[in-house]
C-alpha cells in the first residue's frame, strides 16, 4: 500500500477541482464599487446563495446592471422634477438705478426748488404790479393805472417765456396764476382803450378779480411744496386824483 501524503497524515481534505480565479477577481471587483464596507459576496454556486431546490441566483453582473438602470432613472426624474418646481432664480438687482428713489409722479425737489427760485424775478416783478394796480384802482388814480396795466400784460408774456416746471402740479399752478394776471391786464387795458361797452367799474372789478385769482394760484404753489411765498417790493404812493375845479358863480 502507498503511504499517504503530507497533508493527508496532517488532516487537510483533498483540495477539489481549481476555481477561475478571473471570474472571483471579477465578482469581488463589483462587489466593492457598489459597497466598500459591504463583506465579500459568496460565490454565485455556493450553498450559502442557493435557495433549498432551487436554482442559482442571477449572475452579479446581470444584477448590478439592473441596479444601475434602475438608479439612472431615479436621477433623471429627480433631475427633471428638480428642474420644473425648483424655485426660480432671483433677478438681478438694477444697479443704474439713482440712489435717490422717488415714488411714481413724484419730482425730484431740489431741481423743482431750483426751477422755482429761477422764477423769483418774474413773480416779484409780477406781484409788485398787482399790488400796484389795486392801489390805483382804490385810490382811482387813472394816470399811474394806464401804464401799469400795459406794464402787467408785458410781464405775463415774458414769464410763459421761462423754463417749465419739472413736475405737472407746479406747472399748472404757476400757468393757472398767470392765466388771472392775464386776465386781470387785458380787463384793465379796456378801461382806456373804449373797446368796450362796459362800465368803468365793472372793468375795474373784473381787474381786480383776475388779481385775486392770479394770487391765489401762487399761493397754493408755495404752500404745496413748501416755498417761500412771493412778497411784493413796496408800491409807490398812488397819485390822488385831482381836486374838482372850483363851482364856479353864476
Amino acid at each position: 500500500m502507498a503511504a499517504p501524503s503530507p497533508s493527508a497524515r496532517a488532516g487537510h481534505r483533498p483540495a477539489g477541482p481549481a476555481r477561475p480565479v478571473a471570474a472571483d477577481h471579477a465578482r469581488a471587483g463589483l462587489a466593492d464599487v457598489a459597497s466598500p464596507s459591504a463583506p465579500t459576496r459568496a460565490p454565485a454556486d455556493s450553498p450559502a446563495r442557493r435557495p433549498s431546490g432551487g436554482a442559482p441566483d442571477p449572475q452579479p453582473t446581470e444584477w448590478w446592471k439592473r441596479v444601475a438602470v434602475a438608479g439612472a432613472l431615479v436621477i433623471a426624474v429627480g433631475g427633471t422634477a428638480a428642474t420644473v418646481t425648483g424655485p426660480p432664480l432671483a433677478e438681478p438687482a438694477d444697479s443704474g438705478s439713482s440712489s435717490a428713489s422717488f415714488e411714481a409722479g413724484e419730482p425730484d425737489p431740489a431741481a423743482l426748488r431750483t426751477w422755482y427760485d429761477s422764477t423769483l424775478d418774474a413773480r416779484v416783478g409780477i406781484a409788485t404790479t398787482a399790488a400796484a394796480i389795486r392801489a390805483y384802482i382804490s385810490a382811482q388814480d387813472g394816470l399811474s393805472l394806464q401804464p401799469a396795466c400795459v406794464s402787467l400784460g408785458e410781464q405775463v408774456t415774458a414769464a410763459r417765456a421761462l423754463v417749465d416746471a419739472p413736475d405737472v402740479i407746479a406747472r399748472n399752478l404757476f400757468e393757472v396764476g398767470l392765466d388771472g394776471y392775464a386776465t386781470a391786464a387785458s380787463a384793465c387795458g379796456h378801461i382806456f382803450d373804449g373797446s368796450t361797452n362796459l362800465p368803468p367799474q365793472e372793468l375795474q372789478r373784473q381787474t381786480t378779480a383776475g388779481l385775486t385769482a392770479g394770487d391765489v394760484q401762487w399761493a397754493e404753489l408755495a404752500t404745496e411744496f413748501g416755498f417761500p411765498p412771493t412778497t411784493p417790493d413796496p408800491v409807490p404812493a398812488a397819485t390822488p386824483p385831482p381836486p374838482p375845479p372850483p363851482a364856479t358863480a353864476p
